[in-house]
């Protein structure tokens, strides 16, 4: 019943309505080619991650890897020098922060407390 009351509101507002099979991906050529790029620079990272830290880096950090090569993507300028952040708000960017992506799945080690106040660590205590 839903369905045919949306149907018939779309009809009474002139709009139409266009149906797509399953796996049928031609509707948005565009849109497919973008998500596929995003896929595979995703893949790519977490392949790359899983092979320098197999005992850390596992396929359940895929969500991670794919919000950050979305992340890159949205940051990098396209050939207008301006990425699709730029492009899609009102605010321009001198892209520093470009400088803040780091490789996906490297360790981050925390400097000690220690070593901020001047003083060293003894050599044989875990660094």
């Amino acid at each position: 019943m839903a369905c045919k009351n949306y149907v018939q509101d779309a009809e009474n507002q002139h709009q139409t309505i266009t149906y797509c099979g399953i796996n049928h991906h031609s509707q948005n050529g565009i849109v497919e080619r973008s998500i596929r790029t995003l896929c595979d620079r995703a893949h790519t990272m977490l392949i790359h991650s899983m092979e320098k830290w197999p005992e850390v880096v596992t396929l359940d950090l895929w969500p991670f890897v794919l919000c950050m090569a979305a992340d890159i993507h949205n940051a990098m300028p396209g050939p207008s020098g301006l990425s699709l952040k730029e492009i899609f708000s009102p605010q321009k960017s001198r892209h520093d922060h470009l400088m803040d992506f780091h490789t996906f799945g490297c360790p981050v080690f925390v400097l000690d407390p220690t070593l901020q106040q001047g003083h060293k660590i003894p050599k044989w205590q875990p660094r």
